[in-house]
């Protein structure tokens, strides 16, 4: 007799697994991308309180997805390509702030 597939045992373990793994490299990425578009080194003596965070807040709704018994690539395509897009943003945000970019912004202060 064949032993089950790790799937048929437990799938919302798999998908958790999926979820951290979603989660930490994405987050990964977007710091190795940073540094290398800024020339600033990540700090991770100091920040890992803050990269772990991140982790967590990508990995949440696909752990959702997971522990929801979600099968369909679509959810998790559509989850992944709303993820990548906000990384992305934030990433140009933050690139663009360090190189001295200012973006379009309306003028806050009522001083003219």
């Amino acid at each position: 007799m064949a032993a089950p597939s790790p799937e048929a045992r437990d799938p919302g373990l798999v998908g958790c697994g999926a979820a951290l793994a979603i989660g930490v490299l994405t987050i990964m990425a977007s710091t190795l991308a940073f540094s290398l578009l800024t020339g600033r080194a990540p700090d991770l003596g100091d920040e890992w309180p803050v990269f772990l965070f991140q982790m967590l807040i990508v990995a949440a709704p696909f752990a959702a997805l997971a522990l929801a018994g979600a099968r369909g690539r679509l959810p998790w395509a559509v989850g992944l390509a709303l993820t990548l897009a906000f990384r992305g943003y934030a990433l140009f945000e933050g690139v663009s702030y360090q190189n001295g970019i200012r973006t379009a912004r309306a003028p806050i202060s009522a001083s003219a």
